[in-house]
């Protein structure tokens, strides 16, 4: 019997701006807010009480009617004010020398933090992390701080039923001839006081199987052919390959197809001349193991095109992968190895012969009379845990409904010493330069987010259910996606980039900018020519699933403890020991961010685009050919396509053309809204190539078919993905085949559109 009225109040970072609405609303300082405006929101509720006149209800609303014709002969006044004084200000303060913000000695304070325990994704340790972030950007005094959780489940190891690989006599007593290690020989007091996880990898079938075994080198394709070339089957038969060539889960696919039932992962020696190892030095010892998934589709397949919110609907799905996997150390895998009976059908190739052995006197099968044995067991828990993101936020002063996201993730298989906190602590020292400039009056035009995930090492989690909530939003107000992972995995030679062609003018500028590269030629390829990422990290469902366009910047450097659990922040001291090349990638992430930020026009130039367009359809246009000719089909369809692609390029170079023109003289001439509209045409140019669906070959929300993550191996990326996949898979229909050319020119044209003006 309570009567309520309600007031809707737009939010802009701007004070003055706000104070307007508020008189605007007629907001009271009795008024309660009902809820706070999000990421996803512009304004919030405010709840008044009206308990004693129930026809309140109408004077409120006579009021609204009145206020409602007041605005609209006000609007125009309001609308003119609002843009001459408060959406287009100019700067207080300009950011100028960021790289003498930028310290070693805070990173390091960041990092020692960051790394104190191991941290997997849904332990206590990482959600104290996700409490650090944001203790941390509340301290910076960023405009607004928050978690958002996701309620995903993960087959976690299981601490009273461990997982074991032993080694078994192939005669009737099956006598225990070696047990692999569960998990890594602590080599510091570090180590020793904090336990870290088992050897485990994610979303393995759980179970117990004992057969012989076949060494299959790195289980590529080629190896499985080579194999069966001379007479080696694996068919019903545990594999014991390599790690490092490609993701671990293609190698496991590799090996279900081909018939096997389980996978024994080993870590090889990366420099076996090295005298000196970890904690010493940069070189793993041979008693490392690497954990990681196995799933290849990422994200929550739960909740496939939606959020996992605590209070989504879970269409529950099957937790695993369709073959049983475990990874031992190289120390383990030698033992093994040198039990297989030598060779003698066919010679070994030298690229087979693992760096953990002295020789090649070995054999790949111990399928003969009394062989060894492996017997695999893998054991798992379901666990429900929150995969929590932090998200930190400085609203923009004159376009806050931009978004320029800087973001990496925090969850590790181990202590996270490079893999993720490297980047993590970069991320962080950044958001300090930005609080610093802040304190001193500078606001950046567009908003800037900081953003730490969860959940990535298990297939992208927290990244991908987040840029699924906000997918729509980050169509619309993405400029750029910034990633940091692996941001220093060795001796750093260099800083490099992958990412969008759309960006490749900026980020080639601050590359070039970065201390680390000031002895580099001019010549050098990292100066020439940017790569597109595939699904290593979080930029994947930025780019893959809502369009938006990313960048990835790294430093180039082995990562020779890669998921061990000697990836500690002691490895870190070994490799950098003042962190001044971390603090050189930091500057550099700084750089990248307000260099989208800061300008009214963005740096951009549509042409880069269209050129790396040309370039991938001049490499694959023959094999398309020759593809249509075995078929029957008419090849005019590639002609089609190509005319479509020969369309693009002109009308990026009149748009180029049309753009520079009109700012030979800088951008003064140019109106306010004049300089949007060539902003969004040339943001909303990459977002003109996702499609409906999955990209033919490629997973749920692999949706961009310009460029998407290579099926045989996630971790590359590939241009014309499904154009790819067409000349890979030769049993394609002719209609699957016509219709992914319809979709390609559809895309085509659509991305033509959208920089024309007719």
């Amino acid at each position: 019997n309570e009567y309520k009225s309600y007031l809707r109040v737009h939010y802009m970072s701007s004070q003055k701006y706000k104070k307007i609405y508020d008189l605007q609303a007629g907001v009271r300082s009795s008024d309660r807010v009902l809820s706070s405006f999000d990421d996803d929101d512009d304004g919030i509720t405010l709840l008044r009480d009206d308990p004693k006149d129930p026809a309140g209800c109408t004077k409120i609303r006579f009021c609204g009617i009145t206020l409602s014709v007041i605005l609209i002969f006000a609007s125009g006044y309001i609308a003119r004010v609002l843009m001459e004084n408060f959406l287009f200000p100019e700067p207080q303060h300009q950011i100028t020398n960021i790289a003498e913000i930028i310290a070693g000695s805070k990173i390091r304070e960041y990092h020692v933090e960051l790394t104190r325990r191991t941290h997997l994704a849904g332990s206590a340790a990482n959600y104290h992390l996700a409490e650090y972030l944001r203790e941390t950007f509340t301290a910076l005094q960023f405009d607004d701080v928050t978690i958002r959780n996701y309620t995903i489940r993960l087959p976690l190891p299981d601490p009273d039923n461990p997982n074991s690989v032993r080694l078994l006599d192939g005669g009737e007593e099956g006598r225990v001839l070696h047990v692999c290690a569960e998990r890594e020989e602590p080599l510091t007091e570090f180590e020793k006081n904090n336990p870290t996880t088992p050897l485990f990898n994610g979303w393995s079938k759980p179970g117990t199987v004992k057969r012989p075994y076949v060494y299959v080198n790195a289980g590529s394709n080629s190896d499985f052919k080579f194999l069966i070339d001379n007479g080696v089957s694996v068919k019903g038969k545990i594999v014991l390959l390599r790690y490092g060539s490609m993701f671990r889960g293609n190698q496991a696919e590799n090996a279900r197809r081909h018939g096997a039932i389980a996978v024994v992962f080993f870590k090889d020696l990366d420099n076996p001349e090295a005298e000196v190892r970890y904690p010493e030095s940069e070189w793993a010892p041979d008693g490392a193991g690497a954990r990681g998934s196995v799933k290849v589709p990422n994200g929550d397949q739960d909740t496939l095109g939606w959020p996992a919110r605590p209070s989504s609907y879970k269409n529950k799905t099957s937790l695993y992968v369709d073959i049983i996997t475990q990874p031992i150390t190289g120390k383990d895998a030698r033992v093994l190895l040198q039990k297989l009976p030598s060779n003698s059908t066919f010679p070994m190739p030298a690229s087979w012969v693992p760096k953990l052995l002295d020789d090649s006197e070995f054999g790949v099968s111990s399928s003969i009379p009394d062989g060894p044995l492996l017997e695999v067991t893998v054991n798992s828990k379901e666990t429900v845990i929150n995969a929590s993101n932090v998200i930190g936020t400085i609203y923009g002063s004159t376009e806050p409904d931009r978004w320029i996201i800087l973001g990496n993730h925090r969850d590790a298989w181990t202590y996270g010493g490079i893999d993720p906190s490297s980047g993590t602590a970069a991320m962080m020292e950044v958001g300090r330069a930005l609080s610093h400039f802040m304190d001193l009056g500078w606001r950046p035009r567009r908003t800037i987010k900081l953003c730490s995930w969860d959940a990535e090492e298990w297939g992208l989690m927290g990244s991908l259910e987040w840029v699924e909530d906000y997918r729509l939003e980050l169509r619309d107000k993405a400029v750029l996606y910034v990633n940091t992972d692996v941001a220093e995995g060795g001796a750093c030679t260099a800083v490099a980039a992958s990412g969008s062609p759309l960006f490749k003018k900026p980020i080639l500028d601050v590359i070039k900018r970065d201390a680390v590269n000031k002895d580099l030629p001019e010549d050098s390829d990292i100066f020439k020519s940017v790569e597109i990422s595939g699904s290593g990290s979080d930029y994947f469902g930025f780019y893959s699933y809502a369009g938006s366009s990313v960048v990835d910047l790294e430093c180039i450097s082995s990562f020779n403890v890669y998921h061990t659990a000697y990836d500690t922040q002691l490895f870190f001291d070994v490799i950098d020991p003042g962190y001044s090349h971390l603090a050189s990638l930091t500057t550099t992430l700084a750089r990248m961010v307000t260099s989208v930020s800061e300008p009214a026009l963005l740096p951009l130039d549509v042409t880069d685009f269209s050129s790396a367009i040309s370039s991938w359809w001049n490499d694959l246009k023959p094999k398309l050919i020759q593809v249509c000719k075995k078929k029957g089909m008419d090849v005019g369809m590639v002609g089609l396509v190509e005319k479509e692609i020969t369309r693009l390029s002109t009308a990026a170079q009149e748009f180029q053309k049309n753009l520079d023109d009109k700012t030979k003289k800088g951008i003064k001439d140019l109106k306010d809204l004049e300089i949007r509209a060539f902003n969004d045409k040339m943001l909303r140019f990459e977002r003109a190539f996702l499609v409906d669906g999955p990209v033919l070959g490629g997973s749920f929300y692999s949706r961009n078919i310009l460029m998407s993550p290579s099926p045989s191996d996630i971790y590359a990326a590939s241009g014309f993905p499904s154009l790819r996949h067409i000349i890979s898979n030769p049993g394609l229909s002719k209609e699957t085949i016509l219709l992914e050319f319809e979709k390609i020119k559809l895309a085509l044209t659509s991305a033509i559109k959208t920089i024309s003006d007719h």
